[in-house]
Protein backbone atom coordinates (compact mmCIF):
# COMPACT_ATOMS: atom_id res chain seq x y z
CA UNK A 1 0.00 0.00 0.00
CA UNK A 2 1.15 3.27 -0.61
CA UNK A 3 2.99 5.17 2.42
CA UNK A 4 1.22 7.87 4.56
CA UNK A 5 1.77 11.30 5.55
CA UNK A 6 2.46 11.33 9.61
CA UNK A 7 2.13 15.18 9.88
CA UNK A 8 1.79 18.74 7.81
CA UNK A 9 5.34 20.23 7.28
CA UNK A 10 8.59 19.67 7.66
CA UNK A 11 9.75 15.66 7.13
CA UNK A 12 7.48 13.63 9.42
CA UNK A 13 7.43 10.28 9.14
CA UNK A 14 5.92 8.31 6.31
CA UNK A 15 4.70 5.10 7.83
CA UNK A 16 2.68 2.29 5.72
CA UNK A 17 0.08 -0.04 6.87
CA UNK A 18 -0.42 -3.57 6.24
CA UNK A 19 -3.09 -5.72 7.62
CA UNK A 20 -3.81 -7.20 10.79
CA UNK A 21 -6.57 -9.60 11.54
CA UNK A 22 -8.99 -7.43 14.94
CA UNK A 23 -11.76 -8.39 16.68
CA UNK A 24 -12.83 -4.96 18.14
CA UNK A 25 -12.47 -2.51 15.69
CA UNK A 26 -9.30 -0.64 15.87
CA UNK A 27 -10.37 2.81 15.08
CA UNK A 28 -12.60 2.30 17.91
CA UNK A 29 -10.06 0.94 20.28
CA UNK A 30 -7.35 3.70 19.63
CA UNK A 31 -10.14 6.35 20.35
CA UNK A 32 -11.90 5.33 23.50
CA UNK A 33 -8.42 4.36 24.55
CA UNK A 34 -6.92 7.72 24.23
CA UNK A 35 -10.77 9.32 25.56
CA UNK A 36 -10.86 7.13 28.35
CA UNK A 37 -7.45 7.11 29.82
CA UNK A 38 -5.49 9.96 28.15
CA UNK A 39 -8.71 12.19 28.04
CA UNK A 40 -7.77 13.53 24.54
CA UNK A 41 -9.73 13.47 21.45
CA UNK A 42 -7.50 11.82 18.30
CA UNK A 43 -7.99 11.49 14.55
CA UNK A 44 -6.90 8.19 13.65
CA UNK A 45 -6.15 8.36 9.58
CA UNK A 46 -5.46 4.68 9.58
CA UNK A 47 -5.16 1.80 11.64
CA UNK A 48 -3.82 -1.40 11.84
CA UNK A 49 -0.44 -2.08 11.71
CA UNK A 50 2.33 0.21 11.10
CA UNK A 51 5.85 0.71 10.20
CA UNK A 52 7.43 4.30 10.20
CA UNK A 53 9.79 6.13 12.45
CA UNK A 54 8.52 7.05 15.77
CA UNK A 55 10.52 8.46 19.07
CA UNK A 56 10.06 6.34 22.12
CA UNK A 57 12.76 5.40 24.94
CA UNK A 58 14.06 2.23 25.00
CA UNK A 59 12.68 1.91 28.81
CA UNK A 60 8.91 2.60 27.43
CA UNK A 61 10.01 0.80 24.47
CA UNK A 62 10.16 -2.54 26.28
CA UNK A 63 6.81 -1.81 28.14
CA UNK A 64 5.51 -1.52 24.80
CA UNK A 65 7.19 -4.77 23.34
CA UNK A 66 6.42 -6.88 26.71
CA UNK A 67 2.97 -6.17 26.40
CA UNK A 68 2.26 -7.02 22.98
CA UNK A 69 3.67 -10.51 23.83
CA UNK A 70 0.91 -11.12 26.17
CA UNK A 71 -1.75 -9.13 25.30
CA UNK A 72 -5.06 -10.56 23.91
CA UNK A 73 -4.82 -7.94 20.58
CA UNK A 74 -2.87 -5.20 19.62
CA UNK A 75 -3.72 -2.38 17.56
CA UNK A 76 -1.85 0.32 15.53
CA UNK A 77 -2.95 3.50 13.90
CA UNK A 78 -1.34 6.94 12.12
CA UNK A 79 -2.94 9.40 13.71
CA UNK A 80 -3.63 13.35 12.50
CA UNK A 81 0.08 14.33 14.06
CA UNK A 82 1.55 11.30 15.68
CA UNK A 83 0.61 7.74 15.85
CA UNK A 84 -0.51 5.33 18.45
CA UNK A 85 -0.92 1.79 19.73
CA UNK A 86 -3.22 -0.39 22.15
CA UNK A 87 -2.72 -3.52 23.57
CA UNK A 88 -5.61 -5.21 25.17
CA UNK A 89 -6.55 -8.25 27.03
CA UNK A 90 -4.46 -10.06 29.11
CA UNK A 91 -3.96 -13.57 27.54
CA UNK A 92 -7.17 -12.68 25.13
CA UNK A 93 -9.97 -10.05 25.32
CA UNK A 94 -13.04 -10.36 26.78
CA UNK A 95 -15.50 -9.22 24.14
CA UNK A 96 -16.31 -5.59 26.40
CA UNK A 97 -13.92 -3.01 25.14
CA UNK A 98 -14.60 -0.46 27.94
CA UNK A 99 -13.96 -4.05 30.36
CA UNK A 100 -10.60 -4.20 28.43
CA UNK A 101 -9.76 -1.16 28.58
CA UNK A 102 -9.59 -1.02 32.22
CA UNK A 103 -8.52 -3.98 33.56
CA UNK A 104 -5.56 -5.00 31.34
CA UNK A 105 -4.48 -2.27 28.80
CA UNK A 106 -1.43 -0.50 27.73
CA UNK A 107 -1.21 2.07 24.72
CA UNK A 108 1.47 4.17 23.49
CA UNK A 109 1.06 7.18 21.88
CA UNK A 110 3.94 9.80 19.80
CA UNK A 111 1.87 13.24 19.41
CA UNK A 112 4.23 15.85 17.37
CA UNK A 113 3.83 19.12 18.25
CA UNK A 114 5.24 22.28 16.45
CA UNK A 115 7.87 24.46 19.05
CA UNK A 116 11.22 23.83 20.56
CA UNK A 117 12.41 21.42 23.17
CA UNK A 118 11.77 22.18 26.83
CA UNK A 119 14.13 23.78 29.12
CA UNK A 120 14.08 21.72 31.75
CA UNK A 121 12.32 19.27 33.56
CA UNK A 122 9.13 21.22 34.87
CA UNK A 123 8.76 22.56 31.13
CA UNK A 124 8.76 19.48 29.77
CA UNK A 125 5.98 17.65 32.93
CA UNK A 126 4.04 20.69 32.07
CA UNK A 127 3.72 19.80 28.04
CA UNK A 128 2.85 16.83 29.12
CA UNK A 129 0.58 17.04 31.28
CA UNK A 130 -1.60 19.67 28.63
CA UNK A 131 -0.71 17.40 25.96
CA UNK A 132 -2.75 14.36 28.04
CA UNK A 133 -4.82 16.13 30.56
CA UNK A 134 -6.43 12.27 31.67
CA UNK A 135 -2.85 11.94 33.05
CA UNK A 136 -2.24 15.52 34.99
CA UNK A 137 -2.99 14.48 38.30
CA UNK A 138 -0.53 11.67 38.31
CA UNK A 139 2.47 11.45 41.17
CA UNK A 140 5.18 11.64 38.32
CA UNK A 141 8.54 11.53 39.08
CA UNK A 142 11.32 12.19 37.09
CA UNK A 143 13.16 8.93 35.98
CA UNK A 144 16.07 9.68 33.79
CA UNK A 145 17.09 13.10 30.96
CA UNK A 146 19.27 11.97 27.96
CA UNK A 147 21.41 14.38 25.96
CA UNK A 148 20.49 14.88 22.15
CA UNK A 149 23.13 11.82 21.41
CA UNK A 150 21.17 9.07 19.86
CA UNK A 151 19.59 7.19 16.63
CA UNK A 152 16.31 7.41 14.47
CA UNK A 153 15.62 3.59 13.51
CA UNK A 154 12.64 1.93 12.17
CA UNK A 155 9.75 1.50 14.12
CA UNK A 156 7.46 -1.19 12.76
CA UNK A 157 4.81 -3.60 13.58
CA UNK A 158 5.89 -6.79 12.35
CA UNK A 159 6.46 -10.26 13.79
CA UNK A 160 3.57 -9.35 16.74
CA UNK A 161 5.94 -6.62 18.61
CA UNK A 162 5.88 -2.64 17.86
CA UNK A 163 8.71 -1.08 17.62
CA UNK A 164 9.30 2.26 19.03
CA UNK A 165 13.15 3.53 19.00
CA UNK A 166 15.08 5.67 20.88
CA UNK A 167 15.09 9.55 19.49
CA UNK A 168 16.66 11.04 16.68
CA UNK A 169 20.30 12.97 17.46
CA UNK A 170 19.97 16.83 17.59
CA UNK A 171 17.64 19.08 19.28
CA UNK A 172 17.68 18.70 22.54
CA UNK A 173 17.33 16.54 25.42
CA UNK A 174 14.50 13.77 26.22
CA UNK A 175 12.72 14.12 29.28
CA UNK A 176 11.23 10.72 31.15
CA UNK A 177 9.14 10.44 33.91
CA UNK A 178 7.43 7.91 35.74
CA UNK A 179 3.90 6.94 37.61
CA UNK A 180 2.83 3.92 39.32
CA UNK A 181 -0.36 4.58 41.35
CA UNK A 182 -3.74 2.65 41.94
CA UNK A 183 -7.24 5.36 41.29
CA UNK A 184 -10.70 4.37 42.07
CA UNK A 185 -12.63 3.70 39.39
CA UNK A 186 -16.38 2.50 38.52
CA UNK A 187 -16.19 -0.83 37.25
CA UNK A 188 -17.57 -0.72 33.61
CA UNK A 189 -19.38 -3.94 34.54
CA UNK A 190 -20.50 -4.02 38.27
CA UNK A 191 -20.83 -0.29 38.35
CA UNK A 192 -19.11 -0.58 42.00
CA UNK A 193 -16.29 1.26 43.01
CA UNK A 194 -12.94 -0.51 43.06
CA UNK A 195 -9.11 0.36 43.02
CA UNK A 196 -7.15 0.25 39.52
CA UNK A 197 -3.60 -0.27 39.08
CA UNK A 198 -1.89 2.14 36.31
CA UNK A 199 1.51 2.58 35.62
CA UNK A 200 2.41 5.63 33.03
CA UNK A 201 6.01 6.35 31.11
CA UNK A 202 6.20 10.30 29.62
CA UNK A 203 8.03 12.06 28.25
CA UNK A 204 9.38 14.65 26.18
CA UNK A 205 11.72 14.68 23.26
CA UNK A 206 13.02 16.33 20.12
CA UNK A 207 10.72 15.61 16.84
CA UNK A 208 13.07 17.14 14.20
CA UNK A 209 11.93 20.09 12.00
CA UNK A 210 11.12 22.67 14.31
CA UNK A 211 8.85 20.19 16.42
CA UNK A 212 8.81 18.47 19.98
CA UNK A 213 7.36 14.90 20.64
CA UNK A 214 5.27 13.62 23.46
CA UNK A 215 4.59 10.48 24.63
CA UNK A 216 2.67 8.46 26.50
CA UNK A 217 2.61 4.88 27.66
CA UNK A 218 0.16 3.99 29.69
CA UNK A 219 -0.82 0.33 31.27
CA UNK A 220 -3.87 0.09 33.33
CA UNK A 221 -4.97 -3.44 35.18
CA UNK A 222 -3.12 -6.65 34.62
CA UNK A 223 -1.01 -4.91 32.11
CA UNK A 224 0.55 -2.64 34.23
CA UNK A 225 3.17 -5.83 34.82
CA UNK A 226 4.90 -4.86 31.31
CA UNK A 227 5.63 -1.47 32.76
CA UNK A 228 6.52 -1.87 36.46
CA UNK A 229 10.09 -2.71 37.72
Amino acid sequence: PAPLSMGDGGSPPTPSLSDLPTDYDATEAITRYASEVLGISVEVRASGGTEGALTLPASAQAGVDAAVEVAGVTYAALLQGGAASVSLGDGAISGDLSADIQDASLGAFVLLQPGTAPANEGQALSLVQATYPGLAGLPFTLQEVTGPAGSGQPAGLGGGKLALPTPPSGGGATYVFTAQTEQTEVDVRSGQARLVAMVAVVGVSPGGAGRVSIFAVVGKGSLTAALSP
